[in-house]
């Protein structure tokens, strides 16, 4: 290829070096967005006695020409006493969004994707005779415009409960993925799973409450439950789904050079 520029040395998972020339391969048109599935910010409960709460955001975190960062962050709360309930309550939502970005390498090209679901599930039981509990899915994900070399985007599945122990669970869950690709393309990373939370007295006393939090304040009237920082000092923009996107660009047969070892490195450290 013509033009090149410099030697680009890319340490991927800080394991593997790969060294390639840059051919003016560029990440353009970088956005992240929810689809019209994805749970919005939504007060649950009686009009002025809330039982619960589920809220999401999303934005970019930041791009290079060769890199793109993105977060979804979400939580939900239940509460249903905070307000003079007595009922049990679940608060659930789906939450779904991807990442969008031209890659303009007329030849061969690899991503490196390296993505996190960071949190956590905290609990304020009123008695012992409550049965809180959680769910996260797994991520179902999707590709676009590329191809899933090696590696992952799912994630495993999160569940609490039922249990009547006061908590504050870290979530903590990492994956990394290999994508291929050859000259200009439009490459979509989808992102989907559902979440629950839910506050229930297995006898005669009023439930307690529980709160998933990953990046979102769902506090409301009279309850902080699922508020930043609050119980752990969470600090607020270190919770969400981060993903982490970086382009090699790999002419020849350094490209097959670079994806070899980008796979070896992930097959070791599943």
């Amino acid at each position: 290829m013509s033009a090149i520029r410099s030697t680009l040395v890319v340490c991927a998972f800080t394991a593997v070096c790969v060294t390639a020339k840059d051919t003016h391969a560029d990440i353009q048109n970088p956005s992240a967005q929810t689809d019209f599935l994805n749970m919005g910010n939504q007060i649950i409960g009686p009009l002025g006695s809330p039982t619960g709460r589920r809220a999401s955001s999303v934005g970019t975190l930041g791009s290079t020409s060769t890199t793109f960062d993105a977060r979804y962050a979400w939580g939900l709360s239940a509460d249903p006493t905070a307000n003079g309930g007595t009922n049990d309550t679940t608060v659930s939502g789906d939450s779904r969004w991807s990442m969008t970005f031209d890659v303009t390498d007329a030849g061969p090209w690899a991503l490196i994707v390296q993505h996190r679901r960071h949190g956590a599930l905290t609990t304020d039981p009123a008695s012992q005779f409550d049965t809180n509990s959680a769910s996260i899915a797994p991520i179902v994900a999707g590709v676009t415009g590329a191809t899933l070399h090696s590696g992952s985007l799912v994630l495993p599945s999160f569940v609490f409960g039922p249990s009547d122990s006061t908590v504050d669970l870290a979530i903590n869950q990492t994956g990394n993925a290999l994508l291929t690709g050859s000259g200009p393309s439009s490459v979509t990373l989808s992102f989907a799973w559902s979440n629950a939370v839910r506050a229930e007295s297995s006898f005669i006393v009023a439930p307690g409450a529980i709160a998933l939090r990953a990046g979102v304040d769902t506090s409301f009237t009279n309850s902080t439950i699922g508020a930043y920082p609050g119980v752990g000092a969470r600090p607020i923009a270190l919770d969400g789904h981060f993903v982490s996107v970086t382009l090699v660009p790999a002419p020849g047969g350094v490209a097959a050079l670079a994806i070899a070892g980008l796979a070896a490195t992930m097959r070791r450290r599943r």
